[in-house]
Parts: structure tokens; sequence; C-alpha cells
């Protein structure tokens, strides 16, 4: 994708309105990839295609805008995509070094006996890339044991990665969607643990919690496609209700109390 092809979501040309599609997943701030190393914005669009923009904030007068300084291509492999071919890259986390970002694939295989079907629910990708020649290159060993000691996690038949976040002290964070967990990962030892479960809350099922939020709901699971944690002891959670609620009426959820992991997870790597 190219900036001009993003300008055609936007300003779309006589007989091209069917390309304004245009479906951000995530967000994070950090220095750019190159000199000076300014902090800039990262944004993740997965579709048309999943690539990842690089937004410098300017002043124009009162005004602050979004300038687009850099587009990174994230290549998925034919056979990682549903025939929507929407999911594909859904979070995005700065490490805390420069050039060096978590990012989590979706989910990359059926999780039922359709070879090919709508959207694939299991075997997400979770790794670290670096920004370079307009790509997001994948460091594979990185990548390899991350995501290994991911799916070891889960439980059921569906694990997707929506969304990431990383900890004061470096740990990660990642929201198992379908799954209904988020899971915890130490970036170094590559061990990851089932953290906290959705639907057990100190009791309480966040799904029956948002059931009727802000009318009935028809999911079967909780669309949690947004995670942050505060230093006061407070998860962030964003719902975005998908099909068949039509991707509309989504709410920000508040976990106040919430002990965060300290130390690495329990859990060895497979």
């Amino acid at each position: 994708m190219s900036i001009e092809d993003i300008k055609k979501r936007f300003d779309p040309a006589a007989g091209q309105e069917k390309d304004v599609v245009f479906d951000l997943e995530a967000i994070t701030i950090a220095p750019s990839p190159t000199p000076p190393n300014d902090p800039h914005l990262f944004v993740v669009a997965e579709e048309p295609l999943s690539t990842v923009m690089e937004l410098s904030l300017e002043k124009i007068g009162s005004a602050t805008k979004a300038r687009i300084v850099g587009v990174f291509a994230y290549r998925e492999l034919p056979d990682n995509q549903g025939t929507a071919k929407n999911d594909g890259l859904e979070g995005l986390a700065y490490s805390g070094k420069t050039n060096e970002f978590y990012f989590a694939e979706e989910g990359t295989h059926s999780h039922t006996d359709e070879p090919k079907p709508l959207l694939m629910f299991r075997d997400p990708i979770l790794g670290k890339a670096h920004f370079d020649q307009s790509q997001v290159k994948s460091i594979a060993a990185e990548t390899e044991a991350l995501t290994k000691s991911v799916r070891a996690q889960r439980k059921g038949a569906m694990q997707t990665l929506n969304a990431l976040t990383v900890l004061p002290n470096g740990q990660l964070l990642a929201i198992d969607r379908n799954g209904g967990w988020i899971l915890h990962i130490d970036p170094d030892s590559k061990a990851a643990e089932r953290w906290l479960n959705l639907y057990d809350l100190d009791g309480v099922n966040l799904r029956q919690l948002l059931a009727n939020v802000p009318k009935e709901r028809k999911l079967e699971y909780v669309s949690i496609e947004g995670i942050a944690a505060s230093d006061d002891h407070t998860l962030w959670l964003v719902d975005d209700p998908a099909m068949p609620e039509g991707f509309r009426e989504s709410c920000l959820a508040r976990i106040q109390g919430v002990k965060f992991p300290s130390g690495r997870p329990s859990t060895a790597p497979p």
C-alpha cells in the first residue's frame, strides 16, 4: 500500500467508491526509526492490506494535524488469510527500544473443518519486528519463540490475538479475544501464561455484564480489541462488537484494583 492508496480511502475518485475501506486496529507511540528519532504515532490498518502507518503530529495554526511520513507493509502468507482477508495484523506495541515493536496477527488457521472460512480464529502469531525499507520485518527467532509459547496457552477451539500493551516493567499483556483470556508474556524468557479470565473477573462474567450494554448482544464471546494499563491499577478494555452486531455500539470498560503481573510467568516456554 502506498500513500496514494491511503489517500483514495478518504477521497475516492469517481467509480472507486468501493475502495473506501480503512480498518484501523491498533496504535502506539514510539521514536521514529529514522533520525532524529522524534516521537511519532504508529497506526495499524488491517484492511484492505495489513499496514503500519507512521504519523507525525504537526501544528498548523491553531490546529494539530497528523502527516503520514512512512508506510510499512506487513506481508501475510496467503494460507494465513480467510476469504475476508481482514484477519491479519491486529496488535502493535512499542518495546521501549528504538525501532523495535511487538506485533500480533489475529488468527492464521481455521478452528473448524472448513479449510478456507470467512475468518480464521486459531493459531495467532505474536512476534517482534522492526521497520525497514517500507516493510514490517519480523525478527524470526523471537517471533517463533513467542508464538509457540502463546499457542501453548490455547484453551478450547479458538485463540485469537487482538490487542497488546507493554507494562512499565516490560512484561507484555495480550488479548485472546475469542478464547476469553488476557495472556501474560515475558519477552525475555518467552514464557507465557493465562493471566486474567474475561469470564471470571472475581466472579464477574464480562460477557454477561455486557450482554445488554447498550442493547442485547448475540456474540458468544466478548469482542475485546483494545487494552491499556494505567499506574493506578486500572485496566482499560475496548469492546468492539463485531458480527452480527455490525461493529456498532462499542464501549470502553474500566476494571479497577487490578494487580498487574510483577514477575515472569510461571509457565515455562514449551
